[in-house]
């Protein structure tokens, strides 16, 4: 009777071993596929291009980095001056945002494979903002949003007439 007892005194002494409730696991899983789900859909999914017609003035603007490290910015196809012609000349050293603006712009396409061919679109909008258009990968840089500081240059390059330093 001693040896049941004993038996019966140590099942109950066992200690119970505490686990993560099985529901809230599911459910942590659960969020985090749906998240991964989300990012993967929406990184395949690719945007339109920007819808130009209401802009109050567009320009297309091509980038060249010269050998002392001044940036050029030509006119691009159906521009006016005509395509080629300079509009402005940053030296080396100033004009960072630009500088940064274009970078981001061009190592997407870099990363797509996509040459200079077709050129940026600068474009001013009725509400008097303006953006940095890539019609290639349809990206956009709202310049407005750096103030007005930031904004300057590209508010030069579309004001001049062609041919301006």
């Amino acid at each position: 009777m001693q040896a049941e007892f004993g038996a019966a005194t140590a099942q109950r002494a066992a200690p119970k071993r505490d686990t993560f409730p099985r529901s809230a696991l599911l459910l942590v899983f659960g969020i985090i596929a749906a998240v991964l789900a989300t990012v993967a859909v929406i990184r395949d999914t690719e945007r339109g291009p920007r819808d130009l017609t209401d802009a109050v003035r567009t320009l297309p603007i091509r980038f060249e980095d010269r050998a002392d490290g001044a940036v050029v910015v030509r006119t691009g196809a159906s521009a006016r001056p005509a395509e080629g012609e300079v509009l402005q000349v940053f030296d080396p050293g100033t004009n960072g945002f630009v500088r940064g603006a274009l970078r981001g712009l061009v190592r997407e396409r870099k990363r797509r494979e996509i040459g200079p061919e077709v050129p940026f679109v600068l474009v001013l909008w009725p509400s008097g903002l303006m953006s940095l258009e890539d019609p290639t990968t349809n990206n956009t840089i709202d310049l407005s949003a750096f103030g007005p500081s930031n904004a300057a240059p590209f508010v030069q390059i579309l004001s001049s007439e062609g041919g301006s330093r």
